[in-house]
């Protein structure tokens, strides 16, 4: 099997359109891309809440381990017919509605690229304890 090559135009395009629904989904605030230096995420609080929540569930359940895994992850939350490639997990109630509250909330496509996307911008820039965060009551 050949590895599928893709340019950093388009990585940055599609992290770019996750991004985009998670700004519309009130998740972040705002993001930038500097050429050299990546993506800086402004994170809201909410944003900053679940992310957090999701970034332990992607490590719990090794979304991050395999390209299908966080697709996988995903159909069998609400009992969809897997792959044959994949094994059916018990997932407790409640992450399974954080998860799906979340991709829906997000607007996420449930494809195999956009889950796996999702959770490299989770893994990658989730803020930690040395994160701002700028909270506002508008």
């Amino acid at each position: 099997m050949d590895a599928i090559s893709i340019s950093d135009a388009e990585f940055r395009s599609a992290f770019g359109a996750i991004m985009d629904q998670m700004v519309s989904a009130g998740w972040l605030e705002s993001y930038t891309f500097t050429v050299g230096k990546g993506f800086r995420l402004n994170w809201s609080l909410v944003g900053t809440q679940r992310s957090i929540i999701m970034k332990e569930l992607i490590d719990t359940y090794r979304l991050k381990h395999d390209d299908r895994a966080a697709m996988v992850f995903d159909k069998n939350c609400p009992g969809e017919t897997l792959p044959s490639f994949a094994k059916h997990i018990e997932i407790d109630h409640a992450v399974k509605t954080f998860w799906c509250e979340s991709i829906d909330q997000i607007g996420l496509s449930r494809d195999e690229d956009t889950l796996l996307w999702f959770t490299h911008i989770i893994v990658g820039w989730t803020p930690d304890a040395d994160t701002t965060v700028k909270v506002s009551f508008e």
